[in-house]
């Protein structure tokens, strides 16, 4: 079970329009969770800058979280940015220089690293296969946006030793990642033929905690490149999800307007 202020962000972040605390609270007790602990979340979310008020009372995103929103709400398009690996070159990250005392900045800067696949090669050097449309400018200024470090170099590496290269080559645990797509798979096969015959409720439910756990495993997809990783489970997955998230979403859409 999600954690009350991720549940509240999901929630927001799959909706993409603004909800009333009322609205919030009924899916907090579909979920389990009561609607002071609700209440609660949703002040400490409007006090951390996460999410935002109106006039009219609707909680929506805060704009500072919007490009972590675009990120995540990318998913399904993630591997159109793919292109040849060419030279076998890398993005790389420097952040040797990161303070270590401002511990917000710390994680914003590995959050937007791991979104982007990026691995730790050496200590204060970090590296992706740079196979991503529009090469260093592009993927620069969208790790800036999404929080990297300002200190942070990034730059392009090419021509590695070739012990370091087959290190680089190997950062990524390639049949874990199969053997999780594989599993995600069959568990999104079986929840699709089991929601039509549950309660509403109940298949409100188990689509928000299975959309959410597949969603966040894809939003980590490094979009490695296919001499690295092949693409067969990987592809499947993305059509599954999407057409699961299309489910979930209508169920929630009957949910919201049958309790109201």
């Amino acid at each position: 079970m999600p954690r009350t202020p991720v549940l509240i962000l999901d929630l927001l972040m799959a909706r993409d329009a603004p909800l009333s605390a009322n609205a919030i609270c009924r899916v907090g007790e579909l979920m389990g969770i009561s609607q002071a602990t609700i209440r609660v979340g949703l002040t400490r979310l409007v006090a951390d800058g996460k999410i935002q008020r109106s006039q009219r009372g609707l909680y929506s995103l805060a704009r500072d979280v919007r490009a972590l929103h675009r990120t995540v709400d990318q998913w399904q398009n993630k591997h159109a940015l793919a292109v040849a690996w060419r030279e076998r070159d890398w993005i790389a990250v420097y952040d040797g220089n990161l303070s270590k005392s401002d511990r917000a900045v710390r994680r914003r800067h590995a959050l937007s690293l791991a979104l982007f696949g990026i691995k730790e090669l050496r200590p204060g050097l970090h590296v992706r296969p740079n196979n991503l449309k529009g090469g260093i400018a592009v993927q620069s200024r969208r790790l800036r946006e999404l929080g990297m470090a300002r200190s942070a170099i990034v730059f392009k590496a090419s021509a590695f030793e070739q012990q370091d290269q087959s290190q680089a080559m190997h950062l990524w645990d390639i049949e874990q990642l199969i053997r999780t797509d594989d599993a995600f798979i069959a568990a999104l096969e079986q929840s699709t033929a089991a929601l039509p015959h549950l309660p509403l409720g109940a298949a409100a439910k188990e689509s928000l905690l299975l959309g959410r756990a597949v969603i966040a495993h894809l939003v980590r997809d490094p979009v490695l490149p296919i001499e690295m990783m092949p693409r067969t489970s990987r592809d499947k997955l993305l059509l599954l999800a999407a057409q699961y998230q299309r489910l979930a979403r209508n169920l929630w859409s009957q949910w919201f307007e049958e309790t109201q």
